[in-house]
């Protein structure tokens, strides 16, 4: 998903409630039911073949720190302790290996059709809406990225989606109110 998925996840999820009526599966076969009355199946062709994956969801082995890996479709813990709850790990030739970066302490969201996600350790935010004041002030604001169609899913003009100016609360357009959806990231 790129990053203008960010602001219609919500409206896709919405639009999919609204034209799905019923979802059911028998075996390998999952049947969609649409409002209208139709159905569309399809057959995985693969699950007679997914015993091995079974075994992952009762397993017992490994930790926080001791990576699990398969082994002749046993779930086997590495015999190495790597990582931790912030220091992924790797498998650098065959070897689990933690990287040399710390992830920090996670990612903060606010969700919504306007809303941010930000980094904990650095500040870095990626925010988003269809208005041209953030939802979240940046201390720093690097870019603001437009989408060509507003949230109506109307093509917009180039007057309509060109960003003349960035402050660190929102950004001024060349033709304001059409309803033009965005994506913006900096430090906050």
């Amino acid at each position: 998903m790129g990053l203008e998925g960010l602001v219609t996840v919500e409206k896709i999820r919405a639009a999919i409630n609204a034209s799905l009526s019923g979802l059911s599966n028998s075996n390998a076969t999952i049947t969609i039911t649409k409002n209208d009355g139709t159905t569309s199946t399809i057959t995985i062709n693969n699950v007679a073949n997914a015993t091995t994956a079974t075994k992952l969801g009762s397993s017992t082995v490994g930790s926080g720190v001791k990576a699990i890996y398969l082994n002749a479709g046993t779930a086997t813990a590495s015999n190495s302790s790597v990582g931790n709850s912030n220091t992924p790990v790797y498998l650098n030739n065959g070897t689990f290996t933690a990287c040399s970066s710390s992830i920090g302490s996670g990612w903060t969201v606010s969700e919504g059709a306007a809303g941010w996600a930000r980094e904990n350790t650095t500040g870095f935010t990626i925010q988003w809406g269809d208005t041209t004041t953030f939802p979240r002030t940046f201390t720093t604001a690097f870019q603001v990225v437009m989408q060509t169609n507003n949230n109506k899913g109307e093509q917009l003009y180039k007057n309509q989606v060109t960003v003349t100016s960035i402050s660190n609360n929102g950004f001024t357009i060349g033709s304001p109110g059409q309803g033009q959806r965005y994506v913006a990231f900096g430090i906050s």
